[in-house]
């Protein structure tokens, strides 16, 4: 794996959480059942 493959691999560890809570708390808004469930573990909408 090259240098720029392991940076763009970090990267995306650190960019999907952030994505899915924003995603979960859209979500919320439109289907607050459905948003619940998958924030149930409450620190991903912190």
């Amino acid at each position: 794996m090259s240098l720029w493959q392991f940076g763009l691999a970090l990267v995306m560890v650190w960019i999907a959480p952030r994505g899915a809570a924003l995603v979960i708390q859209l979500l919320t808004v439109a289907r607050p059942d459905a948003g619940r469930l998958l924030g149930v573990d409450g620190h991903v909408l912190e």
